[in-house]
């Protein structure tokens, strides 16, 4: 009765007992849904619809890959476009107007547009305007060099690639195929950012799958090429929705607290296992128009400064537009930008931070520029009025320059100074008598 009771606590779920990490549920489970989705695409194609199937599947697997960071999804968005490509241009009913000798040349051709995916990770990884189109350059252009060794490698003739005429003629004509579902993947990549994703690996690879496509559909249009070039329009959608769903529920499952388990001991508190990113953001708070801004970002994960997977930086101005700030590499979790202001006012800078487990923080930071300082030139020195006045000459003074020069010997010459002297100041007086008066 007297004894201390035990104490009720809430202990936190080991962590052996929470799902599989995020990076591996989410791209498993955009892998899987890809799955129905290829074989209900492939009800409507009349040709070879197993290879148009797998041709939706491959692009969910890349899709995928789009949900994992770091140098391991490189290396396996190159292996996985490298196969794609491959089987689908080897398996397609195509296939003869890209090669005619070898399965191992449509290796040769998919390995540039493989190296055009392994430098969009690397190139494109972050949030930037106009990435998409940038990575449907890449990839047609990669496409291109791809043809050009297929048709080195082969033994036929009138083949795309085989001439420099030939090249040029796919690029543009792959430039322009592209241009509709370069659009659409421009829109899904604003919404993929919107949501802290970084789609750097399906779209390079599907432009290159889809240059050849329209490249065929224009010059030798059919049924079947159609269908596989318009129903792009549909299933790009769904596998962006699918990665953008898949990632939000392991984020969910593996953010989530665990169930309370009562047990005696002292009280504890369960702490999640996932924690978003700490961002401070620094810089002059008042700056003079002209002058640049610099504003320092700090990113802390867990108590330690971290690099973050994505980084979303910009301005919004006084007139209400926004401007994206280029951000350098500093060390570990330091990152600078730089801003140069083109008017007063007062700014705002947004920072959205994604760590590489998904976990999104946001930070503001403002300043305010003021104009410079109007410099009025220097007021005219004063100009002092002169005072008129007439010196009157007595008659001696000007006759004495009438008189013939005599040679004056020393006696006479201390008496004409003596004289000269009193007939100065007697002339200095009256000067300033007659200049007294004529001020009056």
């Amino acid at each position: 009765m007297g004894g201390k009771q035990p104490q009720a606590s809430v202990l936190a779920k080991p962590h052996h007992g929470l799902p599989a990490p995020t990076g591996f549920f989410a791209p498993s489970l955009v892998t899987v849904l890809s799955l129905p989705l290829g074989f209900a695409f492939a009800l409507g194609f009349q040709g070879d619809a197993l290879t148009y199937a797998i041709t939706v599947v491959s692009f969910g697997l890349l899709t995928a890959l789009d949900l994992k960071t770091g140098f391991l999804r490189s290396v396996l968005g190159f292996a996985a476009t490298l196969l794609t490509l491959s089987y689908i241009l080897q398996n397609s009913a195509f296939s003869s107007q890209i090669s005619s000798s070898g399965e191992f040349t449509f290796l040769f051709v998919a390995l540039p547009p493989a190296a055009g995916v392994f430098l969009s990770t690397i190139l494109f990884s972050r949030k930037e305007r106009y990435r998409v189109p940038k990575q449907m350059v890449l990839a047609t252009l990669a496409t291109g060099i791809g043809l050009v060794v297929g048709a080195s490698k082969s033994t036929g003739s009138n083949l795309i690639g085989s001439s420099l005429f030939s090249t040029s003629f796919f690029i543009g004509l792959g430039l322009a195929a592209n241009s509709l579902q370069m659009g659409l993947l421009f829109f899904l990549d604003k919404f993929w950012q919107t949501k802290r994703f970084s789609m750097a690996v399906m779209p390079p690879a599907f432009f290159s799958y889809n240059a050849v496509i329209g490249y065929l559909y224009i010059t030798s249009p059919s049924p079947e090429l159609a269908y596989i070039f318009f129903s792009s329009l549909g299933f790009l959608p769904i596998l962006a929705v699918a990665g953008i769903v898949a990632s939000g529920l392991a984020v969910r499952m593996l953010g989530a607290p665990a169930p309370a388990k009562i047990s005696p001991g002292p009280a504890k508190t369960s702490i999640p296992s996932v924690v978003p990113p700490k961002i401070r953001v620094s810089g002059d708070h008042s700056i003079r128009l002209g002058h640049v801004e610099t504003i320092k970002i700090a990113t802390e994960s867990e108590g330690k400064p971290r690099d973050m997977a994505t980084i979303d930086a910009s301005i919004q101005t006084p007139a209400g537009k926004r401007d994206q700030l280029r951000l350098s590499h500093v060390s570990v979790g330091r990152y600078n930008a730089a801003y140069a202001p083109g008017r007063p006012g007062n700014y705002n800078a947004h920072i959205v931070a994604t760590s590489k487990t998904h976990q999104t923080s946001k930070e503001s930071f403002s300043f305010s520029v003021q104009p410079q300082p109007v410099t009025h030139p220097p007021p005219p020195p004063a100009r002092v009025p002169l005072l008129k006045c007439r010196i009157l000459l007595q008659p001696p003074v000007q006759l004495l320059h009438h008189r013939p020069f005599t040679v004056l010997v020393p006696r006479q010459l201390s008496r004409f100074r003596l004289h000269l002297r009193l007939h100065c100041r007697r002339l200095a007086c009256r000067v300033s008598t007659s200049g007294i008066r004529e001020s009056g």
